[in-house]
């Protein structure tokens, strides 16, 4: 009896053996296939460095491999480019409006500082030159030129009495012109800009607009004087602070006239003023060649 319950007990602990062998094999069968599960659930997560998911396979297969025998090293993970996705563009914000400077009669001694100062803020202007001050002042003109600034015809001579005595002698003066800038850059302008001296709506220069559009330019007058022409000495800054601001008012569109005269000192003096105060208001700057219909057409612009 005594050996009949000892085979018994043996045959209970052989059978529990079983068992619990049984037991852990399942249990690691679902660890390791869940440990797979992480391994690819991880390693499509945006983010995850391929080297967390090595270290983990490296884990999982040094698990597996227990004591039998050695796993053999993983190769070094060879690091992939990455590429830094572009931000998505803004919306695109309407500027609050668009000012064009203008600056008249150069060049002259005060080109140079008036380019200075549109150099500073990286501002584009238009300039409107006579042809004898471009002959005293030929390298100031190929500065205009070659720093990205419009240049348009303002006569060759300026005299209105002379220019505007008939077609026969407006056309020879603009002609006369245009050689003289030919002369000096080498080739013809892309754009033909052309302000009149004194306005396009004076008595005399009425009759002729249609002359200088057969000729191929389109003339501009301008929205706001800074009246720096009106003192025979620089006027104060003070007054032309006041005149722009005051003339520009609530417009969204500005065509600014100064003068490029060496006795207009405060007109050098007042621009950086003006450039922040527009800039502030969140007006762009552009030359009067940007001033264009939906054609791509220059429109010209009258102030009578």
């Amino acid at each position: 009896m005594a050996s009949g319950k000892k085979i018994r007990k043996n045959r209970r602990k052989r059978c529990a053996c079983r068992v619990c062998g049984g037991g852990w094999g399942a249990f690691l069968g679902l660890t390791v296939i869940a440990l797979v599960l992480i391994l690819i659930f991880k390693a499509g997560m945006p983010g995850t460095k391929s080297g967390e998911v090595t270290a983990l396979a490296n884990g999982v297969g040094g698990s597996m491999a227990g004591t039998s025998e050695t796993a053999a090293p993983s190769p070094t993970p060879v690091p992939t480019a990455t590429h830094a996705s572009k931000p998505a563009p803004g919306p695109t914000v309407e500027p609050a409006g668009v000012i064009y400077l203008t600056f008249d009669d150069g060049p002259t001694s005060a080109t140079a500082s008036i380019l200075d100062v549109l150099a500073k803020y990286n501002v584009k202007a238009t300039f409107f030159t006579v042809g004898d001050m471009i002959l005293r002042n030929p390298g100031l003109l190929r500065r205009e030129y070659d720093e990205g600034h419009a240049i348009g015809a303002h006569t060759q001579t300026h005299k209105m009495p002379e220019i505007y005595k008939d077609e026969e002698s407006f056309r020879a003066d603009v002609e006369a012109w245009e050689a003289t800038v030919k002369g000096v850059l080498g080739h013809d302008l892309d754009h033909k800009l052309f302000r009149f001296p004194g306005g396009s709506f004076s008595k005399d220069a009425r009759k002729l607009r249609e002359v200088i559009e057969d000729m191929g330019y389109t003339f501009w007058d301008w929205s706001v004087d800074s009246r720096d022409s009106l003192y025979k000495v620089a006027a104060p800054v003070r007054k032309l602070r006041e005149n722009i601001w005051q003339d520009s008012g609530n417009k969204r569109e500005v065509i600014l006239l100064f003068h490029d005269l060496p006795s207009k000192t405060t007109t050098v003096e007042v621009l950086p003023e003006v450039i922040e105060y527009f800039q502030g208001r969140g007006f762009v700057f552009r030359t009067l060649d940007q001033r264009v219909d939906e054609n791509g057409h220059m429109v010209r612009y009258t102030s009578g």
